[in-house]
């Protein structure tokens, strides 16, 4: 294995064993080249796979997906003023968040910043978020996709509520994506 791929596969293993933050790591992954993209989308969302894998097997428990969420959240603050910088041409905007009534927003957060490095203007609404918000924010941003998510059942329902708000709007050119991240 090259330098390349053990570094990129330590960056993989930290996610999937919910180390601490990975400075060391991500800072030889750029010194040798590699784009933030490219640390999150080849690596870094690999290890969270393999989390969720677990997860839905029952081999780990919510304490160590909030453990990942933490390691995710750190390692993506720290590429994100470089994705940021390197941002070359805006694929289009998206907005997100947390239906109301739902603080949850560990694969929000993953969303967003994946999207970022993808090359999209991302509005992080945060969690807790009202549908009329989604719609207003969506309308003034002029947004392509709208992406909101809940992670408990009960606030399932709000999706809905969501999703009606934006088609009686009818906005032009936007596209909605719901989830329940588990």
């Amino acid at each position: 294995m090259n330098g390349r791929e053990e570094v990129l596969e330590d960056l993989k293993k930290s996610v999937e064993t919910w180390s601490p933050p990975l400075e060391d790591s991500l800072d030889v992954a750029i010194s040798i080249g590699l784009t933030p993209g490219k640390i999150v989308n080849d690596r870094l969302s690999e290890g969270t796979k393999v989390v969720r894998d677990r997860f839905d097997n029952a081999d780990i428990y919510l304490p160590q997906v909030l453990a990942v969420s933490r390691v995710m959240e750190r390692t993506l603050s720290i590429l994100e003023p470089l994705i940021l910088r390197g941002k070359k041409v805006c694929k289009g905007t998206v907005v997100m968040g947390t239906v109301q009534g739902d603080i949850h927003e560990i694969g929000k957060n993953v969303c967003c910043a994946t999207l970022r490095g993808a090359g999209y203007n991302v509005i992080c609404l945060g969690s807790d978020v009202k549908p009329r918000a989604f719609v207003e924010v969506a309308k003034d941003s002029s947004a392509n996709i709208l992406g909101f998510s809940a992670l408990m059942t009960i606030t399932l329902i709000i999706q809905g509520v969501v999703l009606k708000a934006i088609c009686e709007e009818k906005i032009p050119r936007l596209h909605c994506l719901w989830w329940r991240f588990v």
